[in-house]
């Protein structure tokens, strides 16, 4: 293939004519009034024949972008029940993410097009750039191969913006996080019970002429003991529809138990007496708190392994209520059981108390407490009375109460009705607490009490522990109980702006403004391109290169209307046409029927040139006009027509006149003279092929 020569690119956009190529308008007020409306455009940049369209789209997108902003602002962690349309917040935002990019885009492609004659008309460069412009202008494919293949420039922004728009609808997608979490609601139905007092307001009607040791118990209460001895697991007693927390504390009347070792103690009070016969042993000891326990073995027979024994405080220890007593033993290894073997001695004392729970929190059947901390209440702010009954009209008398100086003690007042208190210490002296149990044969178990949940390896401050609390739950639900309102805890979904994902659309977005305003500057600077933009005609009307002098008129217009000169390797010339036509018209032309047209001085150029390229099939010459002096020098008389002739022989130095010698062989050097036509440097042309 021969050389890819190219043509001096010219400096100036001009339209064709489609006049004769040998014919030129010579009125200076008939030349290209089509620049002239352009330049006009140019000096309004905002008429919509200029850049009025882009304008107003570039300000729609950033107004767009700008609403989505407003959005995120609107909606960043607010539940998405805020959201009051009836298309998702999602829908919304692509729909608006579509708009904006739209009308970047618009903006960009318009942008990279009139960059492509800005950047053809400030130097020579190859046909393939324009393509390249071209692709760039219509999507991320053409704006790679642009950035691969083009120098960077102005329109190398517009291509990055156009890959990075990929990125921006995702990107504003990712903004958006839906997070559930747990919002709290005031709910009524949310409650759990605590009480300040335990007082079923016996009166003296209740006694019916007996002690208060014959009050009537509280079922529930003894349940609430035995359930705290025997371990059982009871539900708590709350209300909650689901999720629920109480973020309050709340002070409620309770009982505690504190047990200690005593078992060195007792055992050095420990008396032993026999009955007449010896066989049987009787044993006797005190506990510090005045507690007795009496256990009785016969030989190889039996042995008391556990008995449980209390004693009542004296009102002035309140706020105590009972002091517990355990002895428990196991038989030798040896089988012996005349004594007892491993012995130990617990003492318990259960008063009453005071607890502050704080953190309830309640999830399906579960409830719990984030903390229950004991309050300290001095025995001295513990106050009791008891209201004696003078006659009948004392009848419906409370029996009295037991209550704290809340004031004082910083805690709210609780009370413990006196009839609840003597009710509660009898229930601990029943055969349903106090128990013995004797090991071996010969003795008839027949009071059991609670001696299943003592016997064996058991913690017995544990124990003791488990039934207080039992004893407290209960109060909480019982009969003088409060509720405490808590809060419902639903599970909410809010909408969470992850702003960091707004970085990528924000910088593509400014990054569109900013092509925008130079793009428009810079066409501003060059008045004399005119804005094209994308349009397809401007190629078939206009021409700036070698390829596209092809498609209208052919190179003797880059001479005659761009003011390029002729040069003697004119093969130079026609050789990149045909490189063109072959390359990239291969498919719109038949390449072995290629031929070269020359007209006039044309035929000069063309017939040399051809000797370089082989793809030409056919090489047609036509001579135009050969001889003008004929046009004019016909209608004059001969001796005027030898003067004239003569007086142009004196004024050149050419020497050829074909009226002297008509059969002389005309010399090249004088030909074009004698066809009176003018072209730049025609003598240097044919000088130079002359010494060729």
């Amino acid at each position: 293939m021969a050389p890819n020569y190219r043509i001096k690119v010219p400096w100036v956009y001009e339209r064709t004519h489609s006049i004769d190529a040998e014919v030129e308008l010579s009125d200076p007020s008939h030349d290209h009034p089509e620049n002239t409306s352009m330049v006009e455009e140019h000096s309004n940049s905002l008429s919509h024949n200029a850049w009025g369209l882009e304008v107003l789209t570039s300000i729609a997108s950033l107004l767009i972008f700008c609403v989505i902003i407003v959005i995120f602002i609107r909606m960043d962690n607010r539940p998405l029940t805020y959201w009051t349309f009836s298309i998702s917040i999602n829908a919304i935002i692509s729909i608006l993410t579509t708009m904006c990019t739209a009308a970047m885009m618009h903006n960009v492609s318009s942008f990279i097009s009139q960059l492509k004659w800005l950047h053809f008309k400030g130097k020579q460069d190859r046909l393939y750039n324009l393509e390249y412009f071209d692709g760039a202008s219509r999507g991320p494919y053409g704006s790679i191969v642009l950035i691969s293949r083009v120098r960077w420039n102005l329109a190398t922004l517009g291509a990055l913006i156009t890959i990075s728009r990929l990125g921006f609808a995702p990107f504003t997608q990712q903004v958006i996080d839906l997070q559930p979490r747990n919002v709290t609601i005031e709910d009524p139905s949310a409650t759990f019970g605590f009480s300040h007092e335990y007082d079923r307001h016996f009166t003296h009607r209740d006694l019916a002429n007996t002690g208060t040791d014959n009050l009537k118990q509280d079922p529930s209460m003894e349940a609430a003991i035995l359930q705290g001895v025997y371990n059982i697991t009871t539900p708590s007693v709350f209300s909650c529809p689901g999720t629920c927390s109480w973020n309050s504390s709340y002070i409620s009347i309770g009982f505690k138990s504190v047990c200690e070792n005593v078992t060195t103690t007792t055992l050095k009070t420990k008396t032993c007496v026999f009955d007449n016969d010896g066989s049987v042993t009787i044993c006797n000891m005190t506990t510090p708190k005045g507690i007795g326990l009496s256990l009785t073995s016969q030989d190889t027979n039996y042995a008391t392994i556990l008995q449980l024994n209390d004693t009542l405080p004296p009102m002035d220890m309140i706020p105590d209520i009972v002091n517990i007593a355990v002895y428990r033993s196991s038989i030798k290894p040896n089988g012996n059981i005349t004594q007892g073997w491993n012995e130990n001695i617990t003492e318990c004392t259960l008063s009453m108390a005071a607890y502050n729970y704080s953190g309830a929190y309640a999830q399906g059947n579960t409830f719990s407490f984030a903390s229950i901390d004991e309050v300290k209440i001095a025995s001295d702010l513990w106050n009791w009375q008891f209201n004696e009954w003078h006659d009948v009209a004392d009848n419906d008398l409370e029996i009295g109460q037991i209550w704290t100086n809340g004031s004082e003690a910083g805690v709210p007042r609780l009370v413990l009705g006196y009839g609840d208190f003597t009710s509660l210490r009898a229930y601990f002296q029943s055969d349903m607490i106090l128990t013995e149990w004797r090991d071996g044969g010969g003795w008839p178990n027949t009071n059991y009490g609670i001696s299943p949940a003592l016997i064996g390896d058991v913690n017995l401050p544990g124990l003791f522990e488990k039934m207080a609390e039992s004893m407290t739950d209960y109060l909480r639900s019982g009969p003088n109980h409060q509720l405490a309102n808590g809060t419902s805890i639903e599970s909410v979904v809010f909408v969470s702006i992850r702003w960091p994902w707004m970085i990528g659309p924000a910088c593509v977005e400014l990054a569109a403004a900013v092509f925008a305003l130079l793009t428009i500057f810079r066409s501003k600077k060059y008045q004399q391109v005119p804005l094209w933009k994308s349009s397809i005609t401007a190629v078939l009307d206009y021409h700036h290169d070698k390829e596209l002098a092809l498609l209208r008129n052919g190179q003797p217009l880059v001479h005659r209307q761009q003011n390029l000169d002729f040069i003697p390797e004119w093969e130079r010339v026609v050789i990149p046409p045909f490189d063109y036509l072959l390359e990239e018209k291969r498919c719109e032309v038949d390449s072995e029927r290629l031929a070269l047209f020359s007209y006039s001085f044309g035929d000069y150029l063309a017939a040399p040139a051809a000797a370089f390229e082989p793809r030409i099939s056919a090489v047609l010459l036509n001579g135009g006009v050969w001889d003008t002096f004929d046009s004019f020098s016909a209608p004059l008389s001969l001796a005027l027509l030898q003067h004239h002739c003569q007086s142009i022989a004196r004024s050149t130095r050419f020497t050829y006149n074909p009226l002297a010698s008509p059969t002389a062989t005309p010399d090249a050097t004088i030909m074009w003279p004698d066809h009176c036509i003018t072209v730049s440097w025609l003598r240097d042309i044919l000088a130079k092929h002359h010494r060729g």
